[in-house]
């Protein structure tokens, strides 16, 4: 009964959960929501892999992957926000604690991303120090719609993030990584 704008819409905030990007992940789950099989193909091709930790022979599969190359993954806990994440020796540690009950459903594990670092400058508090970094590019948009009635769709700017390229903390709340701005070419 309220005039009240929504905000997120809530289809758009469950496609950001790491449970719903694993689902997207698996074939032919994108092609029911993007009939041009080029456009699917192409935004397929973006993905890196998910894959769930469920309680079962699959997912007990998933647990010795990841404990045989653990430096290939990242487990992330199945909620938004940073931290919490898991690389290296501490994915074995947390599988050998929680790897055979109900607390690994918590989880998803997902290939690592490795981006090419570049040589950047870090501007501190006591001067500049020259480093390799990788960032990550956030796009935030704005989508206005009255039911399935989409009024609005467009991106209203960016977030980039970088650190060090040899950290596996992103965190720029904890000083782990610095907002930055693109150098567009």
């Amino acid at each position: 009964m309220s005039c009240a704008v929504v905000g997120p819409m809530v289809g758009y905030q469950l496609a950001g959960f790491k449970r719903v990007q694993e689902v997207l992940a698996q074939p032919n789950v994108l092609e029911k929501f993007i009939d041009d099989p080029e456009v699917a193909r192409q935004v397929r091709s973006t993905f890196v892999g998910f894959y769930p930790l469920e309680m079962n022979s699959d997912g007990d599969k998933v647990v010795q992957m990841a404990m045989k190359n653990p430096d290939s993954y990242v487990v992330k806990e199945q909620r938004e926000g940073e931290g919490n994440n898991y690389v290296g020796d501490d994915i074995i540690k947390l599988f050998n604690e929680v790897g055979s009950d109900e607390r690994r459903c918590a989880y998803t594990l997902m290939e690592k991303i490795r981006p090419k670092p570049i040589d950047n400058v870090f501007v501190t508090a006591s001067g500049f120090e020259e480093m390799k970094a990788v960032s990550e590019l956030g796009t935030f948009g704005v989508t206005l719609a009255c039911g399935d009635k989409i009024i609005e769709n467009f991106s209203s700017g960016h977030l980039l993030r970088t650190k060090p390229s040899g950290s596996n903390d992103g965190r720029c709340l904890i000083g782990a990584a610095v907002l930055d701005s693109p150098f567009l070419v």
